[in-house]
This record gives C-alpha cells, sequence and structure tokens, in this order.
C-alpha cells in the first residue's frame, strides 16, 4: 500500500511539474519585474494585472532577490505597513505575497514565472549594504530580460532611488499608482518598456477593472512595436 500510494504520490508530482516546463518569456512581447515593495502594499493590484496580461502576452517576473526579501519578513512581527487603512504587521503580508506567488506557479494559464539562478549578467559586489544589493539584484534582473531575452520590461517599485537607477538603464518604472490594474496595464502598454509610467485618460467604461478587456479608444500605442521574444537555449 506504501509503494502504491508512494508511486501515485510521483505520478502526481510529475503531472503538477510538466505545468511549470515552459518558459513564459519565450512567448511574451514584454516582462513586468515586481519589486518586494509593490507585493506588500499592492497585492490586490497585482493579483488583479495578473489576470488581465495574459491576453496582451506580458510575463510577471518575481527575481530571486524579491523572494529572498518575502522569507526575510515573514518573521518581522514587529514592523507594520498600512494597507486600505488597516495596520498590519509585515510577517502577515510577506506571507500573503509569499502565498499568491506560490499559488500562481505551476497554475494553469500562469502569467508569472520567478528569475532562475543561472539569470543574471553580474553580480553585485561584495562590499555594499545588503539593502542595496538587493537593489541590484533587481536591477541585474531587468537588465538580463533587456539583454539577453530581448524584452521591453516595465519595473514596479516604490523605491525611487531603483526607479533612477531602471530608468537610467533603459528600463520603463511605475511608482505609486491609484488608477487600478487595468489602469497599471494601458499603461505598462504604453510605455513600450521606455519611460516612467504615467496614466491614460480611462474615461470609456471598457477600461475600468470590472469591464471588458479590450483598450479604450484612449489607448495609446508604444512608441515602438515590442519585440517577440528570443528563444534561449
Amino acid at each position: 500500500i506504501m509503494q502504491s500510494a508512494s508511486t501515485a504520490s510521483g505520478t502526481n508530482r510529475q503531472h503538477r511539474l510538466s505545468k511549470i516546463d515552459g518558459d513564459l518569456l519565450e512567448t511574451a512581447r514584454m516582462a513586468v519585474v515586481i519589486d518586494t515593495n509593490y507585493l506588500i502594499h499592492d497585492l490586490r493590484m497585482i493579483q488583479a494585472l495578473s489576470q488581465l496580461v495574459h491576453a496582451e502576452k506580458l510575463a510577471i517576473v518575481i527575481p530571486s532577490a524579491v523572494i529572498q526579501e518575502l522569507d526575510n519578513m515573514k518573521n518581522n512581527h514587529r514592523e507594520t505597513a498600512e494597507i486600505s487603512g488597516r495596520v498590519l504587521p509585515l510577517s502577515d503580508l510577506s506571507r500573503a505575497a509569499s502565498n499568491f506567488i506560490s499559488g500562481k506557479l505551476g497554475s494553469k494559464d500562469s502569467t508569472l514565472r520567478c528569475q532562475k539562478v543561472s539569470e543574471f549578467l553580474n553580480p553585485p559586489p561584495k562590499d555594499i549594504r545588503d539593502k542595496d544589493r538587493g537593489d541590484e539584484r533587481i536591477l541585474d534582473c531587468c537588465l538580463y530580460i533587456i539583454e539577453r531575452r530581448e524584452l521591453p520590461v516595465v519595473m514596479l517599485t516604490r523605491d525611487r532611488n531603483l526607479s533612477i537607477k531602471a530608468l537610467a538603464n533603459g528600463c520603463a518604472t511605475c511608482g505609486d499608482w491609484n488608477n487600478g490594474a487595468r489602469g497599471l496595464l494601458l499603461a505598462i502598454l504604453s510605455s513600450g518598456g521606455l519611460q516612467a509610467l504615467a496614466p491614460i485618460d480611462e474615461t470609456s467604461p471598457e477600461t475600468t477593472d470590472q469591464g471588458s478587456s479590450a483598450p479604450s479608444s484612449n489607448y495609446h500605442a508604444p512608441k515602438r512595436p515590442l519585440r517577440k521574444a528570443k528563444r534561449v537555449s
């Protein structure tokens, strides 16, 4: 009986793993890289965005540094953050973000993937602070996608200095955002991965988060065509 159960468990595991064999970046036309602070403060919007990006062939990428930062926060019961008027411990918020990520990985039609250990350009210097090292790793993740996978990238971050570094290296960024997930999607597409994101006029009912996924008549086309992903062997 134990052998049968083990065999069944192995079969189920193989079936689950087969769902994440493909690489989203191979078919994506743009990548959206998310910083830790967005997952902590704007998780509901990221959850909504993850449901919208599939039709536009966008891939949401979580850097390995972000996974590490979320793991470091899970036992931080002292520090808090205010989310929609509620003060919550970072431990709860980081666990919620980690649960979201793990739930999306391997799910059917998933639009989210994590950075692989082999996907880096340059390791950060060992003599810099942990906070700065994390920022450098997140930026490196973006630059890897731009240079090696030849895809435009938008970074979602509330960190102003990291945003400046990203813009200086040809990566579009978005800071605080209050126009909802669909407005964010339209701004991402409009940026073409080349500039800081700005709200787009969304007067059409089609652009509300509850409405159709079709862009409104006020949708701004990217400044240049988005390149298709280049397969990397």
